[in-house]
């Protein structure tokens, strides 16, 4: 599974001065990683974090709302690296 995150333009601008560009949403992604990991127990080479910044906006960043919208996180599952299907056999 990878980890998509994403920020609103008004977080970036401001923390742009003390923080590197992708930095919240880059933090934003280990957080649902960590969660994962440590409350649901997988595998940490399971998953894996990409973080975009304010670079793919989905509303104008003009109304709270759309702001709000573009602070999110996705999970997008994706093929395995190594071939091998994980399953539960309780499933």
């Amino acid at each position: 599974m990878r980890i998509e995150a994403h920020a609103s333009t008004d977080e970036v601008s401001a923390v742009d001065a003390v923080l590197q560009p992708n930095a919240l949403s880059r933090n934003r992604a280990l957080i649902v990683k960590n969660y994962l990991i440590m409350q649901h127990k997988i595998d940490p080479d399971r998953l894996s974090i990409a973080s975009y910044g304010a670079e793919q906006p989905i509303a104008p960043s003009d109304t709270e709302e759309g702001k709000s919208m573009n602070r999110r996180v996705y999970g997008v599952a994706t093929e395995p690296k190594d071939g091998v299907v994980y399953y539960n056999q309780n499933d």
